[in-house]
């Protein structure tokens, strides 16, 4: 089961990187965030991408891996708004599959 308090906790950690504007603080956080979220190891952004299944969270963590290794002042990426999105994404908190399963085909499954 979850530990919802560590996760909260975690995430709020997460937020207060996006106002400070702390890139790799930022990852760093959103990588231990959504492991507790998603209860699996996560190492890196392209993972939080799939498990997050969301086109703007994607374009977003994008925008997060160009700006971490691009000196160019353009490729600022809005972690607030990432932050937004993430948290409505955690409104719909995927059920939890059993340990062991794959991951439940993105698109079409229809029980």
């Amino acid at each position: 089961e979850p530990d919802r308090e560590k996760e909260s906790a975690l995430f709020k950690d997460l937020c207060l990187s996006a106002d400070k504007q702390d890139l790799p603080g930022f990852r760093e956080a959103l990588l231990i965030w959504a492991g507790s979220f998603w209860q699996r190891p996560v190492q890196k952004l392209s993972q939080v991408s799939h498990l997050a299944n969301d086109e703007q969270v994607s374009l977003l963590l994008e925008a997060l891996d160009k700006s971490l290794y691009s000196t160019a002042a353009d490729d600022k990426v809005d972690l607030n708004r990432l932050c937004q999105r993430l948290k409505t994404l955690r409104k719909t908190r995927p059920e939890k599959s059993p340990k062991g399963t794959p991951l439940a085909p993105l698109y079409g499954s229809h029980s």
